[in-house]
């Protein structure tokens, strides 16, 4: 019987794109040219390497450019469909959690910004573990959510967008999950996933689980 629900943050419960888009508007600001946002997601959308040097900024300025960006509390806000599940899932008594990668500073603006804090029950961001080399798809954080969350593996759904990493470790811990198709998502790909995982289109279907 499933009992908690654990989630993937970027993409996931709110689209990363406007993060980035966020992330854009604080450095015009910084910079006091608001035109400068726009042009920065213009080159992020024709390619995402390199954005600051191909905008003209010295490398004294890509630095402080990464910086406010890395820094800034964004503006972003979970959609009413995330907020609307997360709700209904708390209503019947599940446990919930979000499991994330990415630079803590970063992910725990997000968090906070989105407002997750209060609407679940445990929240690990893997570079707080020790760095890049616990993101996924290490099992360390799944290991510790599940002792977080005082469940068995198989009472846990593990909800994610990226079928390259987000469901190695919940299958070999015996942990389910369900893949949320998301082709507005920056790291969005049409590959094949694993048959034996549940594809949603929309993250209310969780609810039908």
């Amino acid at each position: 019987m499933i009992k908690g629900f654990v989630f993937d943050l970027d993409d996931t419960l709110y689209l990363e794109r406007d993060y980035v888009r966020s992330g854009f508007c604080a450095i015009a600001q910084a910079f006091g040219d608001e035109r400068l946002s726009d042009e920065l997601m213009r080159l992020f959308t024709e390619d995402r390497r390199n954005v600051y040097q191909r905008a003209g900024f010295s490398d004294e300025e890509c630095g402080r450019c990464i910086a406010v960006y890395r820094q800034h509390l964004p503006d972003i806000r979970l959609s009413d469909a995330a907020k609307d599940t997360l709700s209904a899932l708390r209503a019947r008594g599940c446990r919930l959690g979000i499991l994330t990668d990415g630079r803590p500073q970063g992910q725990r603006n997000k968090i906070q910004a989105l407002g997750l804090e209060p609407m679940v029950d445990a929240i690990v961001v893997t570079d707080e573990l020790g760095g890049e080399a616990f993101r996924k798809p290490n099992p360390t954080a799944f290991q510790m959510m599940k002792e977080a969350l005082a469940l068995d593996y198989d009472e846990m759904v593990y909800v994610g967008d990226n079928p390259i990493k987000d469901f190695v470790a919940p299958k070999m811990l015996g942990m389910q999950a369900c893949y949320l198709r998301n082709p507005d998502g920056l790291y969005f790909s049409a590959q094949e996933i694993d048959p034996s995982i549940p594809t949603i289109n929309d993250i209310t279907e969780v609810l039908t689980l």
